[in-house]
């Protein structure tokens, strides 16, 4: 295991102008400045072994030949740490690609590569791709692996190293012994002699520990830290305790300066709110502790989003998003918006105690609206409610609950993570409106999920919503029936719209009067203010589908479908 040495301030402070110029412009740009200075390797050897693996990702692999070169064992190491397992499985393919490129950028680079590996993840390897024996100089011995597979003779020719025919990994296994013999001999030859007798589960287990080990010094937490940052937090009971502590807060010590705040973009992220609090922030050095916190944070979700696949850097981007957005909200919440307070707090609270309460201020809209998908029809093919409260209600369900961008904007379709306050506040209101739909719809209509299903042909169902129950209510409250929220006939359809529409000024034609004016006296009542809402929405409903309906006309069923229940 490599020590951490000490990166001289002067070249992190260059290299941080160097990054911060180029950054905008992406990976390759960075790199291509790092390496057009004379003292390039100096530069390069001066980055955390986190930031080269940022910035190799940033490249792809196959494109860091000429940054690899300059790498010192202790960001190979890194690199090799973040890339070569997943979700705490170790990936021979991953190390046998990184075998690849090192092989290409030279022999250098390759023997870099032996010195950064543990014995631990050399024999991990090997014995995932191969069975090692020692040579017994019997003829039948290798009489015997003819039959079994492939095989090769180590370089000393003491062991003999089997795969299965035709096995595509046969040259890279065989470049991986030459070079660990010519890496050291003598250790080669020591290492081999227990891969004879050891099981891969033991050192699997092993190897795990040394590279969780130094993974956590990289600022990336255990699974079990991951799991913590998650863990539900009484948000309201937390915002009481930290307004009533406030004033006995320390800053919490600070971090040597990274690079990784500026090679995240973390300056361009879209949290207005967190954006003022930093404004409040005038000591550079308190600028770049919280951003290094905040980067560790960003690794957690990372880390919980990837299921522990730390080379899937593709995701990174989504996942500090995701940190800050939480971050975001549970700032502001704390704060109720005061931005000059919330500088205050910015190198006084750690981020993840600020993550988990937006967090899980989150959840509780979460569980809200698990409670609403379970009366919401979708299992039967139709939905209570209308849009948009049926795709607020598909954002917030989600592991991690998303805002719909239809909220405030019709001509939007996505959802994404919450981005203030008000998103959240403006959801949590949507979420109480759809629940006195469906307390409605439930409790006054009887709605019963799975009987509608059974009356409406499976075409029609996803036109059914609590507006299309509640027109058909009215209709068959017109009709005089004790099922409201029986089909209308389609023979009577017509009629109905006559009592529904009458004519109006000029040929046309109008919601009937006293429909209007009952609803308004139904409406003059606090407490029905919201059914009279309901009722509003579905007589608009009704007479936009009756106004283009001609006059004696049967409709099709499918002309209705989304205004009303009907039957042939």
């Amino acid at each position: 295991m490599t020590q951490d040495t000490p990166k001289p301030p002067a070249l992190r402070e260059h290299l941080a102008e160097i990054v911060t110029g180029a950054i905008r412009g992406g990976g390759m740009d960075v790199v291509n400045a790092i390496l057009a200075q004379p003292n390039a390797a100096e530069l390069v050897a001066a980055l955390h072994p986190e930031e080269l693996h940022r910035l190799v990702h940033e490249l792809g692999k196959q494109d860091s030949v000429d940054i690899l070169r300059c790498a010192s064992v202790e960001q190979v190491q890194g690199m090799l740490d973040l890339d070569d397992w997943v979700a705490g499985s170790f990936s021979p393919d991953r190390l046998q690609e990184m075998l690849g490129i090192a092989a290409a950028a030279g022999d250098d680079v390759v023997e870099r590569l032996f010195e950064a590996m543990d014995d631990e993840t050399i024999g991990l390897f090997l014995l995932k791709r191969c069975k090692v024996l020692q040579r017994t100089f019997e003829p039948e011995q290798e009489e015997q692996l003819q039959e079994q597979g492939e095989y090769f003779l180590t370089p000393d020719g003491a062991f003999f190293v089997l795969l299965p025919f035709k096995d595509r990994n046969y040259a890279a296994v065989r470049f991986f012994v030459e070079h660990l013999y010519g890496y050291d001999k003598e250790e080669a030859i020591s290492l081999l002699k227990t891969l004879v007798y050891e099981e891969a589960d033991v050192l699997e287990e092993e190897a795990l520990r040394f590279r969780n080990a130094r993974v956590g010094t990289m600022g990336f937490p255990s699974g079990d830290e991951v799991q913590r940052i998650f863990k539900y937090l009484n948000p309201v009971k937390a915002r009481e305790k930290v307004r009533s502590t406030i004033g006995r807060f320390r800053k919490y010590p600070a971090q040597e300066r990274s690079l990784l705040p500026a090679l995240v973009g973390l300056e361009h992220q879209e949290a207005p709110f967190l954006q003022k609090a930093l404004g409040r922030l005038s000591d550079d050095a308190d600028r770049a502790t919280f951003a290094e916190a905040l980067v560790t944070l960003s690794n957690a979700v990372y880390a919980h989003a990837t299921s522990g696949d730390l080379a899937a850097m593709a995701r990174y981007p989504d996942a500090l998003r995701r940190s800050l957005s939480l971050f975001n909200l549970g700032l502001e919440y704390i704060t109720d918006g005061n931005a000059e307070t919330a500088g205050a707090l910015l190198t006084r609270i750690w981020p993840k105690t600020l993550f988990r309460i937006g967090h899980s201020a989150t959840v509780l809209l979460r569980e809200h609206a698990r409670k609403l998908m379970g009366v919401s029809g979708a299992e039967h093919g139709f939905f209570l409610f209308d849009p948009p409260l049926d795709e607020v209600i598909r954002g917030a369900v989600r592991e991690v609950p998303q805002y719909f961008e239809g909220i405030a904007d019709e001509s939007k379709t996505t959802w994404r993570d919450f981005r203030s306050l008000s998103e959240f506040t403006r959801t949590k209101a949507v979420l109480k409106q759809a629940e006195e739909v469906a307390k409605f719809c439930l409790a006054v209509l009887r709605a019963d999920p799975a009987k509608l299903a059974e009356t409406v042909p499976e075409p029609l169902r996803p036109a059914v919503t609590h507006t299309t129950l509640m027109a058909t209510a009215l209709l068959n409250g017109l009709l005089g029936r004790e099922d409201l929220l029986a089909p209308i006939p389609v023979k009577e359809v017509a009629s109905v719209s006559q009592v529904v529409l009458v004519a109006g000024a000029g040929g046309t034609r109008q919601v009937n009067p006293r429909l209007v004016e009952a609803m308004n006296r139904f409406n003059s009542t606090a407490e029905n203010q919201f059914a009279a809402a309901l009722i509003e929405l579905s007589l608009k409903k009704l007479q936009d589908a009756f106004e283009r309906l001609p006059s004696g006309a049967d409709p099709d069923p499918r002309f209705l479908a989304g205004a009303v229940l009907v039957k042939p």
